[in-house]
């Protein structure tokens, strides 16, 4: 099975936002702790934004190059049909 781009930028999208909470949260309970500054803590932070990041750009991409359209795959259902 093979995702619209619409549908890969919604999964894109929730990627993001998934992160985005796992990444307050993670940086809350570190700054309560008082371990927010460790080496270890900034590492798993930086990578935690540069996995948002890139779910947010490539969300941006695959909605551009969609052309902005519903997700509607039943035209493209008929067209691989034939």
């Amino acid at each position: 099975m093979k995702l619209s781009e619409h549908s890969r930028a919604i999964l894109y999208f929730l990627m993001s936002v998934a992160c985005l909470i796992w990444l307050v949260q993670s940086g809350s309970e570190a700054a309560k702790a008082g371990t927010f500054f460790t080496w270890p803590n900034l590492v798993f932070v930086v990578c935690l934004l540069i996995v948002t990041g890139y779910g947010v750009y490539a969300g941006f991409q695959s909605w551009k190059s969609d052309g902005g359209g519903n997700g509607d795959d039943d035209q493209e259902d008929r067209d691989n049909q034939e």
